[in-house]
């Protein structure tokens, strides 16, 4: 169609950044599914005693040292 041409041609001839991924992660703490059980594991915990199904954590840093960070 007309559109997906119009589109195809306003594409850039080249990407806007050929780095590497680890460019993208370095300084930033990664959130493994095993960390995530961690986090998790430690809301529904929080939860029971108040018959909740979970209490969320919400802070960042919290949220960290749940994981184990």
């Amino acid at each position: 169609s007309e559109v997906m041409k119009l589109l195809v041609e306003a594409l850039p001839s080249a990407p806007k950044s050929k780095g590497d991924v680890l460019e993208v992660l370095i300084d930033h703490e990664i959130v493994t599914q095993s960390r995530w059980e961690r986090i998790n594991s430690a809301e529904v915990a929080k939860g029971e005693p108040l018959g909740k199904p979970r209490v969320k954590a919400v802070d960042k840093q919290e949220l960290l040292r749940l994981g184990g960070l």
